[in-house]
């Protein structure tokens, strides 16, 4: 008599709840809400912001330069929005933000690819992207994976639309943070 096997898709399951169940790399260290801020686009609020930063980093220059994890939690607000809405603000907000003319068509292609990623919204829909230095940009909607951003100078730009447009917006959002670097430089 054979023994019996199991099936090819029982191991890939225990090995992908295996997997789940390990502590991922976020979940080492707490995250903090440091700040929130509403973006307005063409004279309406498109989404509230929220700005979350690993427990015990204060350093906001080394946040503002890209050069630690973040996380942005974004909460639309309009009734609704069509994709091609959603699309044409991502495509705005990070035109003005390459280098130059020559950098942001270099990225086209990545650019394309989130676009055609990003879905359509409704009032109060959260999405969640979380910026990695080293691994790029993932986009949650909903709980589920959308989009890996991969490219330096696109990562760059989507950080840069949030933390160094506009000085209301970058300080609303590390307002904790500057709290609290100016009570510890009185306390000095």
């Amino acid at each position: 008599m054979k023994p019996l096997r199991r099936p090819v898709v029982f191991r890939y399951a225990v090995l992908a709840l295996l997997w789940l169940a390990l502590p991922c790399q976020g979940a080492q260290r707490p995250w903090v809400t440091v700040g929130k801020s509403d973006i307005l686009w063409n004279f309406t609020y498109v989404f509230t912001l929220s700005l979350q930063v690993p427990y015990g980093q204060t350093n906001i220059d080394d946040i503002k330069a890209g050069l630690v994890p973040v996380r942005f939690s974004l909460q639309w607000l309009p009734p609704a929005m069509p994709q091609e809405k959603v699309a044409a603000y991502f495509h705005d907000s990070l035109k003005k933000h390459f280098a130059d003319a020559a950098d942001f068509q270099r990225n086209q292609a990545g650019i394309k690819r989130l676009l055609a990623a990003l879905p359509a919204t409704r009032k109060h829909d959260l999405w969640h992207i979380a910026y990695d230095p080293d691994a790029g940009t993932l986009i949650f909607v909903g709980g589920r994976k959308v989009h890996h951003l991969v490219g330096a100078s696109l990562n760059r730009a989507l950080l840069n639309n949030w933390l160094n447009d506009n000085p209301v917006t970058t300080a609303q959002l590390l307002n904790r943070l500057i709290r609290h670097q100016s009570r510890r430089g009185s306390a000095d």
